[in-house]
């Protein structure tokens, strides 16, 4: 009988380290849909200036190490493409890419804070990683 507290404890300490490593949302979904919404506004002044369009699905983050996460916006990148015939013809066609950027190690307050209005929003870090990601696969489009 007196194993039965020892053995109760340990499994309470087991439980609770289990908890610490596990995968878990870092900001909660209302943030993620906040931040992907302030990335969609952001788009006209942006990226969206270029030969593509985007369009933002999804962005969420989960803990890997006690307070950073891996975070991951996927979206789509078109664009227009004319394909010129013979007898000068021409065929528009729309070609689209989902794709994604994942971006790694990354604390709360690097991916999250409150605008001046009191809204959730993206800090410049994480805008900084987005915007050099996209740029990385603007690239990696043209060139293939």
């Amino acid at each position: 009988m007196k194993l039965y507290p020892l053995v109760l404890i340990i499994l309470f300490v087991a439980i609770d380290a289990f908890a610490a490593t596990s995968t878990r949302p870092i900001i909660s979904k209302k943030e993620a849909k906040a931040v992907l919404k302030s990335i969609d506004n952001a788009c006209g002044d942006t990226w969206c200036e270029g030969e593509y369009g985007f369009s933002f699905n999804d962005f969420s983050c989960i803990t890997v190490n006690g307070d950073r996460a891996d975070c991951t916006l996927r979206f789509t990148m078109s664009t227009v493409v004319e394909i010129q015939h013979e007898f000068r013809t021409q065929t528009t066609v729309r070609k689209e890419n989902t794709v994604s950027c994942e971006i790694t190690n990354l604390r709360r307050e690097s991916i999250v804070k409150k605008a001046s209005n009191g809204s959730t929003t993206y800090t410049e870090h994480l805008f900084k990683k987005i915007s050099d990601c996209i740029a990385s696969l603007e690239e990696h489009l043209q060139n293939n």
